[in-house]
């Protein structure tokens, strides 16, 4: 899902570029299953209802989330 839309994935983020059109209404939600936490990016239906999720490695979770100009940057711990 990274790669799809261009994203990158480092050690300590993840960083997605996003239209910042869709900004306000974007959800990043979370759910611990099989000791991993999956992660699930939603957008608006009037923006396409874009669904994503992806599962991040054993023993990482998501610390926070914040906007640099069009590209979301999701903190690992």
């Amino acid at each position: 899902f990274i790669s799809e839309f261009g994203g990158e994935w480092s050690e300590s983020e993840i960083r997605i570029p996003l239209p910042s059109a869709i900004r306000n209404g974007i959800t990043i939600e979370t759910k611990r299953e099989d000791g991993s936490e999956i992660v699930r990016i939603v957008s608006p239906e009037r923006f396409g209802g874009l669904l994503r999720s992806f599962r991040l490695p054993k023993g990482r979770g998501i610390s926070g989330a914040f906007w640099e100009g069009e590209v979301i940057s999701i903190k690992l711990d």
